[in-house]
């Protein structure tokens, strides 16, 4: 009895043993299984805006679909070569690839550890299709005026160093017209200034230049160079040309032949700016004038900020005709009522002459004799009669004849 217990002691010791040593077999197995051989899947490429940009694979268990977790099933780092090449070539691996601006090659390198470490690494080369932005501000001009010169420079990061390609590399041109209003530019590239083909790029179909939808409104052309990889797209923001209107000033001079206004009649600058009128090509503007009195004789008349251009029915531009035409003026004579820009209207009015004053004639005065004297002893206050008098006179005539007398005697 105590050699079978024994033996069964022993048989029971070793099937406990046995368990034990089969246990950790059967979990290896069960553990090699659900850790399958990675799945690495990634973009082939990448749009690279300037700012960033991410090849970021996904890496999964092959058997059970799990996510594998960066860090502890695996880490990441990155390689870049401007040229096409292997792994191999690669000399400095990075944790990002945030630096890497130029077009060419990243390299994503997958170092398996932990559970995986058995996979080794994986790598995976993406390209980087180089999204280039070609900014152009908006313009503004008058009217009338040529196109604004819109300078700018495109850089094509062409590995190194940095391929500039100013604004001859592109033809300017923008929606027809030439009314105010805002007409949007475009661009087209200039195919001699570009790369020629990259004949060994992955996608030997996409050469050339032409256009890709990417959405966003913006205007996308795909240029197919030696810029390594074979695919950059330039970004073109579209951009508006504004056409403001064009305005000038129209004035004629108002000359005032009055005699400087002698006569009171010639209305004040204000008054006057009332008779006046404007039209532009033969319709009634509303636009009022302003007067100045120049204080010469002569008004200047304004009008400011009018249109300078018309368009006709084909869309040609004019200059707009306008005229000035004045009302009449009361007690004045108008030469030349309506003029154009910078014309002169003359006002005349005839000041009557002035009548001379009448002389008056001096009367006659009487020469000295005896009607004088026989006046001036009238006039001596003496009342003897008129007939006395001439008694004495002849008396006294009469004596003086007799005495004549008697002396030729002796």
């Amino acid at each position: 009895m105590k050699r079978f217990r024994k033996a069964l002691g022993i048989v029971a010791l070793a099937l406990v043993a046995s368990l034990a040593l089969a246990m950790p077999v059967s979990a290896w197995a069960d553990e090699t299984e659900s850790y399958g051989k990675p799945d690495v899947s990634g973009p082939q490429s990448a749009w690279y805006d300037g700012q960033s940009h991410h090849f970021r694979s996904t890496v999964k268990d092959s058997v059970s679909g799990k996510d594998l977790v960066e860090g502890t099933d695996y880490t990441r780092s990155f390689g870049f070569l401007r040229d096409r090449g292997n792994a191999d070539d690669i000399d400095t691996w990075l944790e990002t690839d945030d630096s890497f601006a130029s077009s060419g090659f990243v390299y994503e390198r997958i170092d398996f550890k932990g559970n995986y470490a058995g996979n080794g690494s994986h790598f995976v080369r993406h390209n980087i299709l180089t999204l280039y932005e070609f900014k152009e501000l908006d313009a503004t001009k008058v009217e009338g005026e040529a196109d604004p010169t819109l300078g700018a420079t495109l850089s094509l990061f062409v590995g190194d160093p940095t391929t500039l390609l100013d604004l001859s590399a592109f033809i300017l041109s923008r929606e027809a017209g030439e009314q105010p209003g805002e007409y949007a530019i475009t661009y087209t590239t200039d195919p001699e200034q570009i790369p020629a083909a990259y004949t060994s790029n992955s996608a030997g179909t996409r050469t050339g230049l032409g256009d890709a939808d990417l959405g966003d409104g913006y205007i996308y052309k795909m240029v197919v160079g030696d810029d390594i990889c074979g695919f950059n797209y330039i970004r073109i923001v579209p951009a508006t040309l504004t056409i403001v209107p064009a305005y000038t000033d129209v004035s004629a001079t108002i000359a005032w032949k009055d005699s400087s206004n002698e006569d009171g009649l010639r209305p004040s600058a204000e008054d006057y700016a009332k008779l006046l009128s404007l039209t532009a090509d033969g319709v009634a503007s509303d636009v009022l004038p302003v007067v100045v009195d120049n204080g010469d004789d002569t008004y200047t008349v304004t009008y400011t900020g009018v249109r300078q251009y018309a368009y006709d029915g084909n869309g040609e531009r004019y200059d707009v005709d306008y005229k000035i035409t004045q009302a009449d003026v009361d007690g004045y004579t108008t030469d030349n009522a309506t003029v154009g820009n910078e014309g002169v209207i003359t006002n005349t009015h005839e000041v009557a002459a002035p009548q001379p004053e009448p002389q008056l004639q001096p009367q006659p005065q009487p020469q000295p004799g005896e009607e004088q004297v026989a006046t001036e002893l009238a006039e001596t206050g003496d009342q003897t009669p008129s007939a006395l008098v001439a008694l004495a006179l002849g008396a006294s005539a009469l004596g003086i004849a007799v005495v004549a007398k008697r002396r030729s005697k002796r």
